[in-house]
């Protein structure tokens, strides 16, 4: 009985937060250390869960908030929002309130800090991408935003300030980006990172480059610590520092890793490639 109420309360509480269910409480405390009255706080939790339902709806994951979600939740959603009460629907209340959560959200770890700024040859390529992604492939706006976020993340990395040239790419800059990225999380944020590298390639590609580099590197797979991964004969590789080039011989460990199971997109981008 007890187990079932406890189930109830955790399902409503999901249906009332969406995707900020798991952060609410430590919200409300956030709120609470900084002097905010009770009203203010209730009336906070209501913009949090407005928010929150939003971006379930949307399929934007927690980890994966930031300004610019914020900015399409206010610009685009709220305009023509027609979401049941209770749903706060002002303007700078709802702004207020999101700040404050952004800024628990990255005290707390569970969101990057703030993005810094970006030179003018990753921004103009990010406006292209950007067009390519909507006008030609016609995706949504929130599978935009996870394709512009990582390919972002990986070109500042990658070239800073210097002009973009994708012949300067070693296979060793993907494998490391990614699983740089990606530890520490779900395994399926790996395999979230290498869709938006594999898209970028391909956008690439279709504009006549040749970046053979990024080819090579979607076969290579982040070596496991793990004896069985290790086991040359049974997952077929060879290795070269802290990866290996994936040989398909029979099913393949790397499940059996974090990072490995979000990486093993690459085995895939050369097929994809070469529609």
């Amino acid at each position: 009985m007890i187990r079932q109420v406890v189930s109830e309360v955790v399902a409503c509480n999901h249906a009332r937060y969406g995707a900020l269910e798991p952060v609410v409480g430590a919200f409300e405390e956030y709120l609470v250390r900084r002097g905010y009255a009770g009203i203010t706080v209730g009336n906070y939790l209501q913009c949090a869960s407005h928010f929150g339902r939003w971006l379930t709806s949307q399929r934007i994951a927690l980890d994966h908030i930031d300004e610019t979600v914020l900015h399409r939740f206010l610009t685009v959603h709220l305009p023509v929002c027609h979401c049941c009460k209770p749903s706060p629907r002002t303007l700078a209340n709802l702004r207020r309130a999101l700040r404050n959560l952004l800024r628990m959200l990255r005290a707390e770890g569970i969101i990057p800090p703030r993005s810094a700024p970006v030179s003018r040859f990753v921004h103009d390529e990010l406006q292209l991408f950007d067009a390519h992604l909507q006008e030609v492939q016609g995706l949504a706006p929130a599978s935009r935003l996870y394709r512009l976020r990582y390919v972002r993340e990986f070109l500042v990395a990658r070239f800073g300030w210097e002009p973009i040239a994708l012949e300067r790419i070693k296979p060793d800059d993907i494998c490391r980006f990614v699983t740089d990225r990606a530890g520490g999380c779900q395994p399926r944020t790996a395999g979230i990172i290498g869709d938006c590298l594999r898209s970028y390639l391909r956008f690439r590609r279709i504009h006549g480059e040749r970046p053979d580099a990024l080819v090579l590197a979607t076969n290579i797979r982040h070596r496991s610590q793990s004896p069985r991964a290790t086991n040359r004969n049974r997952c077929g590789r060879t290795t070269s520092g802290d990866c290996a080039m994936a040989i398909p011989e029979g099913r393949s460990d790397s499940r059996r890793s974090t990072v490995e199971s979000g990486i093993r997109y690459r085995s895939s981008v050369p097929r994809m490639m070469s529609r």
